[in-house]
């Protein structure tokens, strides 16, 4: 970590040490109430207490109740690390996806691996780009995983969300193979069958050194008769663009639009059966991919002479069947999962690292579509009984086509390097010919296609047991088989002028176990310890090609085994949380992406599993409602140290030692967020914010060579809100306050350097309400 890395994590320390002392010192000089009362004659009767001079007492931090061990429980009894950000308060901020909110939780990062596709990072466990995302993004219980090429990601607009959940650490046992080292789940808001609610949002966004762009959304909860309730979600979303284009002399080229939707019906004709039906779909467009080409700042490029555009949607349809009986209830989930993707990418730059004409473009395509089957009984909810449990079998299959075309400018007759600028440097001269040549004048480079199927079979149980009153052991575990198997193709020049072909299959079984055990000796403390494994798929190499040297025909599953310790406390009459988690992960033949230097195909990478990595670190976690009325403080903050565990090779030919930094791991992360809310007369109330967020130095590759992250983000809110929900209420935010040039993602591919910078200042105007 560079000086500047320290001096800002040693400030975000302190802020941490500040507040936790002078938390821990209100807790000191709180008086015992019971020692000052005096002795009387235990005869007299005690005289009556004048409530009017009582001090009112302030209501505790709020319990939360979640879900993400398939069954409802109090998050602060769940023996694991689990953060949850509420839905209200995001509507209330206007966060529109992943990147708006889970910088609130320290330890969780995202990368920006396509334009609209961000994966996330949880603890340091991170996967290099075209690898699949070592967390798990799931809408309710339904994952949206893709074992290959994660050209869509989950990003639901999180209005109307009862609230996000970010389970760190393995969680194999009931989620299996989509969530290695922890899940991100989404919570919708269900149909309510006695209210009815119209709801709706409108903001403005204008960006520094860019432009303005509006968002639209609106909810409605409708019952129908007695039993039958529907809820319907909608929004248009237009995301102001800020990266110019001076080659071409365009401003503003990144801007997204985005429409989605969602319906979801619930029939509850007994008081024991509830049927649940949802169907969702969102569309997203970019105009241009939001890189520069630089580090220094300079939100612009020069080295693209045509644009890189982008549409995908992906929609979801799932039927839920809960049917409760005296001592169980048994649920059916039934789930369809399609993604389908489209880019253009311009690559010109990829071979020369500046263009002034188009000489190569590009082609993707992606389309899967995930079905799913999970059967379970849980024990019933509320019931006064020791035993806690869920068991149930999970089937889900996914078929994924995907491919690309690399073609050079139309009109080119053959496949030399004179055509093709500098593509010799990647080892000698390319065949020429007009086979070679596409019916449109265009010469392919590279064309290949994956059709590959994997599938997961599963039984799992997950069991809690009260022993006595202060401790509770919970025991999981889950049996599992997988294949991944199919046919990759590849030809063209990049390939050689035979067609290259790679088939077979992978099946792989094991057991993800999970145990605990809690100790709650009072109200006011308690600790807990668990272990827990997780693993993800392995399978056939999705390239096909005859010029790498190095590359394996397949991969295996990669796992990890978690080992985590907690200690929670509440003080001051349950004004203050103050908890503290220490973990350490071992990472098991992690995939890791290989570039082959053999191979002349500039954007070709191959999956490989290779030695091992380590994850060590403490995560703190404060919650204060201070003496002031309206007035809290929350700070959280996340020591990392993830690092390689064995001396390997990579395909590059660069020598890995023990000790290397995983790449996207920082060291340190940390967020504080002081709020005041404050009640006016007439029903009105004014609220505001102030949020800090820091995120230490990491790297792209095993390298090192390429930094990322390294910055620091400071958001202002403001806004008045109608009590009464008779006036909309009306929020101003100033995000990234101090105009930080952070880098998420830079990339250097062949002479280029793409660099994604986090979004420059913005001032933003939310206005929502409700009838």
């Amino acid at each position: 970590m560079g000086n500047e890395s320290m001096a800002r994590a040693k400030r975000a320390a302190m802020l941490c040490a500040a507040l936790a002392w002078s938390a821990a010192a209100a807790a000191e000089s709180t008086p015992d109430i019971e020692a000052l009362i005096p002795v009387e004659s235990l005869t007299a009767s005690p005289p009556e207490p004048d409530s009017s001079l009582e001090p009112a007492r302030k209501p505790p931090i709020e319990e939360i109740v979640v879900t993400a061990n398939k069954r409802e429980e109090v998050l602060r009894d769940i023996p694991a690390s689990i953060a949850v950000l509420d839905g209200e308060s995001l509507e209330q901020s206007g966060a529109q996806g992943i990147d708006d909110f889970l910088k609130l939780v320290p330890g969780v990062n995202i990368i920006p691996n396509e334009p609209g596709a961000v994966k996330v990072t949880i603890r340091g466990i991170s996967s290099e780009l075209g690898t699949n995302s070592t967390t798990g993004t799931l809408f309710g219980n339904v994952s949206f995983n893709d074992a290959y090429f994660p050209f869509v990601a989950l990003d639901p607009n999180p209005f109307d969300m009862h609230n996000v959940e970010v389970l760190k650490g393995p969680q194999g046992t009931l989620y299996g193979a989509s969530a290695l080292n922890g899940a991100v789940r989404y919570v919708p808001q269900s149909p309510e069958l006695d209210a009815f609610e119209v709801k709706y949002f409108a903001q403005y966004t204008q960006v520094s050194e860019g432009d303005g762009a509006p968002i639209y959304g609106a909810a409605a909860n409708l019952p129908l008769g007695d039993s039958l309730a529907v809820r319907l979600v909608g929004f248009d979303r237009r995301s102001p663009g800020y990266i110019d284009d001076t080659g071409r002399g365009l401003e503003d080229i990144n801007r997204i639009r985005q429409r989605g939707a969602r319906i979801m019906a619930q029939w509850r004709p007994t008081d024991a059966l509830q049927v649940s039906l949802l169907y969702m779909r969102q569309d997203t467009g970019f105009d241009d991919a939001p890189f520069a080409d630089n580090g220094d700042g300079r939100l612009s490029r020069d080295n693209t002479p045509g644009p890189s555009p982008r549409d995908s949607y992906y929609d979801m349809g799932n039927l839920a069947l809960a049917y409760e009986f005296d001592r169980f209830t048994f649920h059916a989930e039934t789930a369809l999962v399609r993604k389908r993707f489209e880019e253009a990418p311009e690559l010109s730059r990829l071979a020369t690292g500046e263009a002034d004409a188009s000489t190569i473009s590009s082609e993707i395509f992606f389309d899967s579509d995930t079905w799913s089957q999970e059967l379970r009984l849980s024990s019933a909810a509320g019931m006064d009984h020791p035993w806690r449990w869920v068991a149930g079998a999970f089937w889900q299959e996914q078929p994924i086509d995907s491919g690309f075309d690399i073609f050079t400018t139309p009109g080119v007759s053959t496949l030399t390097p004179i055509a093709i600028p500098d593509l010799s440097a990647y080892g000698g001269g390319l065949p020429a010919g007009d086979a070679f040549i596409t019916p449109g004048g265009q010469a392919v480079l590279g064309h290949q296609r994956a059709d590959i199927t994997v599938r997961e079979l599963a039984l799992f149980a997950d069991v809690t047991r009260d022993l006595g009153d202060d401790w509770q052991a919970s025991l999981g575990l889950r049996g599992y088989r997988t294949t991944s198997g199919g046919v990759t193709r590849a030809s063209g020049a990049l390939y050689g002028v035979v067609e290259n072909v790679n088939e077979g299959e992978v099946a792989e079984r094991g057991l993800t176990p999970k145990a605990s055990l809690r100790w709650q000796p009072s109200d006011r403390f308690q600790s807990y310890v668990l272990v827990s494994r997780g693993f993800r798929v392995g399978g056939i190499q999705p390239t096909a090609s005859s010029l790498s040297t190095t590359a394996p025909r397949s991969f295996e599953s990669d796992t990890i085994w978690n080992y985590e310790g907690g200690v929670r406390t509440q003080w001051l009459d349950d004004q203050l949380h103050a908890d503290l988690t220490v973990f350490h992960a071992d990472w098991d033949q992690p995939q890791l992406a290989q570039r082959d230097p053999s191979n002349p195909n500039p954007v070709a990478t191959y999956y490989d599993n290779v030695g091992g990595a380590k994850s060590d670190g403490a995560e703190l976690a404060l919650q204060w409602r201070t003496p002031v009325d309206g007035l809290s403080v929350s700070v959280s903050a996340a020591y990392t140290r993830t690092v390689t565990t064995e001396a390997f090779t990579t395909g590059a030919g660069v020598e890995t030692m023990p000790g290397t930094p995983w790449p996207y791991a920082p060291r340190w992360q940390t967020a504080t967020v002081i709020a005041y809310e404050r009640p006016l007369t007439g029903g009105w109330g004014i609220h505001g914010s102030l949020t800090h967020t820091l995120i230490s130095e990491a790297f792209t590759t095993l390298a090192n060579d390429v930094p990322v992250f390294d910055y620091e983000l400071v958001d202002l809110q403001l806004g008045v809100t109608d009590s009464a929900a008779i006036w909309p209420s009306l929020t101003l935010t100033l995000s990234n306050l101090t105009d930080e040039r952070g880098i998420n993602q830079s990339a250097f591919t062949g002479p280029a350097n793409d660099v994604v910078y986090v979004r420059p200042r913005a001032v933003t105007l939310h206005l929502r309400g409700r009838f």
